[in-house]
């Protein structure tokens, strides 16, 4: 999907189309770093998790790759990372929630398997702290209506009168005037 936008920018040089996943890769590396300082892991912990990282034949070879998979390397540290932050933190602020939220959202977007990452989230969220699941659930719910709500309507109308136009014809009748 990203590809679609960075074509008419670049153009369609294959060193132009990797730059993009290289960049996610490296970008990875701040969410990462976050993630570490979350865990409250020291610095000797902290670099050798960086360093069996950026030894990982599958992590260069992917963020070398013309894939999703180092978007979906940068989107799951991020939920990691904001998911640490909700479970440290006492309460659960409307902001986090809202940017959990959203990177999970992103996440999902980019890979299926995104949703392994999520339900992991809601499933140590349910065995930890019900009431910050509850606070996400809502936060969630009103993401949705408001997506749903910002969804243009025409297009649904015509789409479901081409369906019952099309469910006509198959029936063998003739279609209204």
């Amino acid at each position: 999907m990203a590809i679609r936008h960075e074509l008419p920018i670049g153009g369609e040089s294959l060193q132009w189309l990797r730059l993009f996943p290289a960049l996610a890769a490296i970008a990875a590396l701040v969410p990462f770093l976050l993630l570490a300082r979350g865990l409250r892991l020291g610095a000797q912990e902290t670099t050798l998790a960086l360093l069996l990282a950026a030894a990982n034949g599958y992590l260069v070879k992917y963020a070398q790759e013309l894939r999703m998979y180092s978007l979906l390397l940068l989107f799951t540290l991020t939920s990691l990372w904001l998911f640490v932050r909700l479970l440290n933190s006492a309460r659960a602020p409307r902001a986090l929630l809202f940017a959990l939220f959203f990177v999970n959202l992103l996440l999902v977007y980019t890979h299926y398997y995104g949703w392994l990452v999520v339900a992991c989230e809601a499933a140590l969220l349910a065995y930890s702290d019900r009431r910050k699941l509850r606070a996400l659930a809502e936060q969630a719910r009103q993401g949705a209506r408001t997506v749903l709500r910002a969804l243009p309507r025409q297009p649904a109308s015509r789409l479901h009168a081409l369906l019952r136009l099309a469910r006509r014809r198959v029936r063998g009748r003739p279609p209204r005037a």
